[in-house]
């Protein structure tokens, strides 16, 4: 696989206020060349590898762009975030019960786009940062057991890292974590089907703490849910269907979705509590 692609934006604001007779009108323009490149190896229809390298580009926003003091107009020097990396794995099944995925990448981005706060200020605005280095890996496998017992498990294991951060306030910061990005993810997943009719489920979702800003000065607690499903199938004639019940975060755990800097000291954005669905599928045909 081999892919060119060009990209030439235009970004015009108009500035119909004229506050104070300050016309803060502008325009912008970004253009980028990138490309892809990747190859796919398939030996035996068991077992399939792959690696891919491609570059990326993103134009700041009108808003994105802005420095403070200036409300509107695009900024001369702001510049484009730049980002290139790769990607290897494997993937294959291993008898006729287990299935597996293993990958690993890298990526390096340049003038990339963050979040900081002003004091006193109730707005929240971006920033650059010069440069950073995420990597990391991941696993997944699933597999069949006997009297329908099925399974599924993955494994994230990240290191999103800065080289250099640099906020437009004047911090900088070498070799912190990118924010809202964990160090580590799981999920567990197991499955039975004791009759012909029922099928149960549960699954486990694990999350390491991840920081609120580049500072790493402080962060989201770990977190551990537990959810649980169960579904009956039946069937008549031309018309079948199933009814499912689902409980998401079983044991009512609180926890941080997302954090994010915030002048207004709201950082922290929880997740839901216990949740409790209830759902009804028809099917109408000679599926």
């Amino acid at each position: 696989m081999l892919s060119v692609r060009y990209d030439w934006i235009h970004n015009g604001l108009e500035d119909n206020l004229k506050l104070g007779g300050a016309d803060l009108s502008g325009t912008r323009d970004f253009d980028k060349t990138t490309g892809r490149v990747g190859v796919t190896w398939n030996p035996s229809p068991t077992f399939g590898a792959y690696a891919a390298w491609g570059q990326g580009f993103l134009p700041p926003t009108t808003r994105s762009s802005q420095q403070p003091g200036a409300v509107r107009r695009p900024e001369p020097a702001a510049r484009p975030g730049h980002l290139a990396g790769g990607e290897v794995g494997v993937r294959g099944e291993l008898g006729d019960t287990l299935a597996y995925e293993a990958s690993a990448f890298h990526l390096a981005t340049m003038n990339d786009f963050g979040r900081y706060r002003i004091p006193g200020r109730r707005s929240r605005r971006s920033t650059r940062t010069p440069a950073r280095a995420p990597a990391g890996a991941s696993r997944r496998c699933s597999g069949g057991g006997p009297r329908g017992c099925s399974g599924s498990s993955s494994l994230h294991v990240e290191r999103f890292t800065y080289d250099t951060v640099t906020t437009i306030t004047g911090e900088t910061y070498t070799g912190t974590f990118l924010p809202n990005s964990p160090a580590n993810l799981t999920y567990l997943d197991a499955e039975l089907r004791p009759t012909p009719h029922w099928v149960v489920g549960a699954s486990l979702e694990y999350q390491s703490r991840s920081y609120v800003d580049p500072s790493n000065e402080v962060w989201t607690d770990p977190y551990t849910l537990v959810n649980l499903r169960a579904a009956y199938q039946w069937r008549a004639k031309a018309i079948h269907g199933e009814v499912v019940g689902s409980v998401r975060n079983l044991f009512n755990t609180s926890y941080i979705a997302f954090s994010e800097p915030d002048p207004d000291g709201n950082s922290y954005h929880p997740g839901p509590t216990r949740e409790a669905f209830l759902g009804v599928r028809l099917w109408i045909g000679t599926l």
